[in-house]
């Protein structure tokens, strides 16, 4: 079972700590640790700026949320005054309402309405996201979201909402692709980020890069083909690549070229409402100066992996005629409490985040 409970480590001049370097250090390599906390505070100078000179009304940005129908709801507050304005949505902290219930929100129904509203997002009723394929855990935007057709709209609000959170401290429980975090803060994709996106075409691709093809007779050419609900489609991937063949003379073009058009020419509009979303909310001039990589901003978003150990064993299901109290099954649980115990922030998909807390509250 997977879990993200966001711990989260206060701003500057609190008494709680930052994230512990040597936890930074295990994640992103000991030489951006320590960068990596000074950026942090960096962020938060940004922030604290967003909201020195605060719009006089309202006191609180209140929605009202009815829990089966959260997407719509939300988009439609974030599309009215005041949550169309970024100046408010930087400088107010939500107030939130879930219709029907008792409750008055002191931050844990904020908290809950983040964890409601991301896994809304990456539900596959709404198609926008679809998981990444080599793994069930972290979500890409779904090439064929278009069948949703307020997709753009809801993929702007998903923009708002990632910016709009690192704003009030509060960590999301879903993760995205690398390629994901690598396209909002506008970084170079390469070849290695589609492993996580088409596992086929990238090891198809990388086929051409370690073979010579030119006598295979594959007759490949410059173009992309792909189905859309059942309807071949195929366009070029340069101007006539319909009657360029592949060779081993021009494959490494074909390579960027094929691997561009997965990563960033298929989801061009998705990301581009994204981006235009979050740089709404989060001022962009400021954020990209910092200069964080994707596994930080990642960082920022979602916390420090850690495994509740307990919570895992738990919930697992046991399959092949294994049961829980079988001798094999008994002696994983003991190593497995005696390895992720004695190393801090163990990563695995079952993971408990620790957070960054760079709100400024």
């Amino acid at each position: 079972m997977r879990m993200r409970v966001a711990v989260p480590t206060a701003p500057a001049g609190s008494d709680i700590s930052l994230p512990p370097v040597e936890a930074v250090g295990k994640l992103l390599g000991e030489g951006r640790a320590g960068n990596f906390q000074k950026n942090l505070n960096k962020l938060r100078d940004v922030i604290a700026r967003c909201k020195l000179h605060p719009p006089a009304q309202p006191s609180n940005l209140v929605l009202n949320i009815r829990r089966d129908r959260i997407l719509e709801d939300a988009l439609w507050h974030f599309l009215k005054e005041p949550m169309s304005d970024p100046m408010q949505l930087r400088a107010k902290m939500f107030q939130v309402k879930f219709v029907g219930e008792e409750g008055i929100d002191q931050g844990g129904l904020t908290r809950e309405f983040y964890q409601s509203l991301t896994h809304a997002f990456v539900d596959p009723s709404p198609a926008l996201f679809a998981t990444a394929e080599n793994n069930d855990y972290t979500y890409q935007i779904n090439p064929l979201s278009g069948i949703n057709p307020e997709h753009l709209q809801y993929f702007e609000l998903i923009g708002k909402v990632i910016a709009k959170s690192i704003f009030d401290g509060v960590q999301l429980d879903v993760h995205f692709s690398p390629a994901f975090y690598k396209s909002m803060l506008g970084m170079q994709l390469n070849f290695t980020d589609l492993e996580t996106v088409d596992v086929e075409l990238y090891k198809s691709l990388q086929y051409l890069q370690e073979n010579e093809i030119n006598d295979q007779g594959l007759c490949l050419y410059f173009t992309a083909s792909y189905d859309e609900f059942g309807v071949a489609h195929e366009e070029p991937l340069k101007e006539g690549g319909g009657d360029i063949e592949v060779t081993d003379e021009n494959k490494a073009e074909f390579i960027t070229l094929k691997t561009a058009w997965r990563l960033e020419g298929r989801i061009k509009e998705q990301m581009d409402a994204i981006r235009r979303g979050f740089y709404q909310v989060m001022p962009q001039p400021e954020l990209l100066a910092i200069e964080f990589d994707d596994r930080e901003l990642e960082l920022i978003l979602c916390g420090i992996p850690e495994i509740d150990v307990v919570d895992w064993r738990q919930n697992t299901e046991y399959k092949s005629g294994y049961k829980a109290t079988d001798k094999v099954i008994k002696m994983f649980w003991k190593v497995s409490m005696r390895v992720i115990t004695r190393t801090p922030h163990y990563d695995s998909s079952t993971v408990r985040g620790t957070g960054c807390d760079v709100s400024g509250r």
